[in-house]
């Protein structure tokens, strides 16, 4: 798990990441997720983080300055995955937000995921949510 946690995350530079606005995108790649969505879920939950702790982005024991939600979301084994930029003092904190899509067709954040500390590869698992059973990967 560890591994295909660092393999995972946001491209900085796209290469890989789904948008709306994706000339290149097929009908058929289209149709497998909502990126709008999938998005708003993010938002949402960052939202409502922000909102339980006086407007600061809590990880574990650390908290700092939300920076902003990165556009774009990957595919990667039954996840959708995009991060969002946190600033604690000097260092930038990209942590990684898997949302997972129940069989209504309702989305969800169910891992959080620590990716980076500027451009060092960190990888710790911040909270994991539990699946219901009647969902899979």
């Amino acid at each position: 798990l560890a591994l295909a946690l660092l393999a995972c995350g946001c491209s900085k530079s796209g290469e890989s990441d789904k948008t709306g606005s994706d000339a290149t995108e097929t009908a058929a790649e289209a149709a497998a997720f909502d990126t709008e969505a999938i998005q708003a879920v993010m938002a949402d939950y960052v939202s409502a983080k922000l909102a339980g702790s006086d407007s600061l982005y809590v990880m574990g024991d650390k908290s700092g300055a939300y920076d902003k939600l990165h556009e774009g979301v990957k595919e990667m084994d039954g996840w959708f995955v995009s991060c969002v930029d946190v600033i604690v003092g000097d260092d930038v904190y990209d942590v990684d937000l898997y949302v997972m899509k129940h069989d209504d067709g309702s989305y969800m954040v169910g891992r959080e995921v620590l990716h980076r500390i500027n451009e060092e590869m960190v990888g710790t698992v911040l909270r994991e949510a539990a699946m219901p059973a009647s969902d899979s990967l």
